[in-house]
């Protein structure tokens, strides 16, 4: 049975869709998005909560800190580490942000409102894996146990804001022949497609100029 994951944000968003409300009648709302949206930070820590599960049998774990190394003197590893950089993140379609809708939310008892727009903009990307073991043993079965956890919950990933995540390549990165000498590495790329939905209310911007 799969595991359902609790997300730390899914009461604060219902709250916020509670209150809020698109200004157009509900039939003439065009479904231009979907119920959730994920960026990449939030890709990363639901990986990161399955990971610390997943790879338990080799005392593995995915570091979340984006762009992270090793220490130059790291020749040894007790246990096996996954590493993660962003390759790129440009616009899919649109250059910048389209609006979506005019939305306004009720901020307090007394009947206020505010009034202000959802925008969309979907960026594709290219995040990569590094696993670093050891010895190439325990290299291959972190590997294998991480592609095959993120092919295993690639929905449960779109049904939380992910628009796709697609297996790109394994391949040999030659900026990590440094730790080949002591360690073993392995590198894997994926595409992953993602929506960011940004909300500025009127009240937002009249504050800034003020």
């Amino acid at each position: 049975m799969t595991e359902v994951i609790h997300n730390p944000f899914e009461e604060m968003l219902a709250q916020h869709q509670k209150n809020t409300q698109p200004l157009n009648k509900p039939s003439e709302i065009k479904p231009l998005k979907a119920a959730d949206n994920a960026t990449l930070d939030d890709f990363i820590k639901m990986l990161v909560e399955i990971c610390s599960k997943a790879l338990k049998p080799w005392q593995a774990e995915l570091n979340p800190d984006e762009g992270a190394v090793l220490k130059d003197d790291d020749k040894t590893l007790n246990n096996p580490v996954i590493l993660y950089e962003v390759i790129n993140r440009v616009p899919k379609l649109e250059r910048k942000p389209r609006q979506l809708e005019d939305i306004v939310e009720s901020t307090g008892p007394d009947g206020r409102h505010r009034f202000g727009r959802t925008w969309s903009q979907r960026f594709s990307c290219v995040i990569q894996f590094n696993i670093i073991a050891s010895d190439y043993s325990t290299a291959n079965k972190v590997m294998d146990t991480l592609e095959d956890t993120i092919f295993t919950y690639t929905g449960y990933f779109k049904s939380k804001g992910v628009a796709e995540l697609i297996f790109k390549r394994h391949f040999t990165d030659k900026n990590y022949d440094r730790y080949r000498q002591w360690l073993s590495v392995r590198s894997l790329q994926y595409d992953i497609e993602i929506e960011k939905l940004t909300t500025v209310f009127d009240t937002t911007i009249e504050d800034i100029s003020i």
